[in-house]
């Protein structure tokens, strides 16, 4: 009976916290990345002085994005496809502005405030976006 008690006392207590920190860390394993997550539809700032209205469908993103003289300069429209955190897609200019490209680009969400363009073609101005 008294090793019933000690065992109780004891053990028991060990083992469920044991067992406990295990399972907290399966579970914080099995949570997606915080990046991932992130949510991208807003307005964001581009390091080119522009200025991105972008909207996430599913895991379909969308933008407008503007040059600062309200789009005069230059003005382009972007459709990606989203894997985790990173959208590839196909970006070109519209007639609203005076430039007349086109190309495909890969961006990484860094978290709910950052994207960055990993790679792109056609001459796409902006790098970096921030909101």
């Amino acid at each position: 009976m008294r090793a019933l008690v000690l065992l109780r006392r004891r053990v028991m207590p060990v083992l469920l916290g044991g067992l406990l920190t295990s399972l907290s860390l399966a579970v914080v394993a099995f949570q997606p990345s915080v990046a991932a997550a992130q949510a991208v539809s807003g307005v964001w700032s581009g390091d080119d002085g522009g200025t991105y209205y972008v909207r996430e469908v599913n895991s379909v993103v969308w933008w407008f994005g503007m040059s600062s003289d309200g789009g005069s300069t230059w003005s382009n429209v972007f459709r990606g496809q989203r894997n985790g955190n990173v959208i590839n897609g196909q970006w070109a200019d519209v007639p609203m502005g005076q430039v007349g490209s086109s190309g495909s680009m890969q961006v990484r969400v860094d978290d709910s405030r950052t994207m960055v363009r990993l790679t792109g073609t056609g001459g796409f101005g902006g790098a970096f976006w921030s909101r």
